[in-house]
């Protein structure tokens, strides 16, 4: 495995764990403040949902590392 490949699935684990954790933070039920991360990953089912859970849980690992390159997210 090259450096470069181990370096990206480092860092994929890494935005996966991060999102994870703030995922389960029950915080998000009375303080919205990254209602934004799950609306960027999918408006629709967040708006519906409300619940990022659900959101983290479906969103294809494409979306997630799209979303997750772009620096304004």
């Amino acid at each position: 495995m090259s450096g470069a490949a181990s370096s990206n699935r480092l860092s994929d684990r890494v935005i996966s764990d991060a999102l994870t954790d703030l995922a389960l933070d029950l915080r998000w039920s009375f303080n919205h403040s990254a209602d934004q991360v799950w609306e960027r990953l999918d408006p629709d089912l967040s708006a519906l949902t409300r619940n990022p859970w659900v959101v983290l849980q479906t969103v294809s690992r494409d979306r997630l590392q799209a979303a997750t390159a772009d620096p304004n997210f």
